[in-house]
């Protein structure tokens, strides 16, 4: 049994069940039993119909007429239209974080790079998966942009669903995106809006290239 606070409730056991979907412990298509994971937890079944909704906003479940809710399937169609949507978003956070980025996040930017950086030598796709998150969310708040912060907060955990899974995949390719965050923060330090938004449209867009040659590959995810 899990033990959660009574505050929050919802938004903790959104979290639980997130984490296990970004890391495919709960696989695409898996069903989510409201009374299930209630037991599972030890709470009652309102909290968790209301995760599962947090999660359905998140893109990462689906809510089926009469049958209840499973884990949303990573199909070419998913990853197109999540990926079409967060490569003209991205653009705009680079840009607005390039323009706004105080010396407080700039610091803080350099830390969570450190981190990609060392994940990417040891070839540690969780701690490369968790210090990207970290500077994504770093940059999203120095974009100092509420409306994109609400659009990105919603999709970056399909994001990171979708990159695990391809990861997983391609631990020698590390080092390379690991230099597309180089550049990013190059730009930032320097106020370059133009390189900026070139490596990250260029590493979206290698992203949803991986992401789908994932899904073709025998095992993939979509399985």
């Amino acid at each position: 049994m899990v033990l959660f606070h009574a505050e929050n409730l919802n938004e903790q056991i959104a979290h639980h069940l997130r984490e296990k979907i970004i890391h495919l412990e709960l696989r695409p298509g898996s069903r989510l039993l409201e009374a299930k994971i209630a037991a599972e937890l030890g709470v009652s079944r309102a909290p968790v119909r209301e995760a599962i909704r947090i999660l359905h906003k998140q893109l990462l479940v689906e809510i089926l007429p009469r049958r209840g809710a499973r884990v949303t399937e990573i199909t070419g169609q998913y990853v197109h239209n999540l990926f079409e949507v967060v490569y003209e978003l991205c653009g705009i956070l680079t840009k607005r974080c390039i323009e706004n980025c105080d010396e407080d996040h700039r610091i803080k930017l350099e830390g969570a790079l450190k981190g990609i950086e060392k994940a990417s030598e040891k070839g540690d796709v969780d701690a490369y998966h968790q210090a990207v998150y970290i500077f994504f969310i770093l940059g999203i708040e120095a974009s100092q942009n509420p409306i994109l912060e609400v659009m990105l907060m919603d999709l970056l955990p399909g994001i990171n669903r979708v990159q695990y899974a391809s990861l997983l995949r391609r631990k020698m390719d590390l080092g390379q995106n690991a230099r597309y965050f180089q550049e990013i923060f190059k730009a930032v330090k320097t106020g370059d809006v133009e390189l900026g938004m070139k490596n990250m449209k260029e590493y979206i867009a290698n992203e949803r290239n991986f992401a789908l040659m994932s899904i073709e590959e025998p095992g993939g995810v979509h399985a």
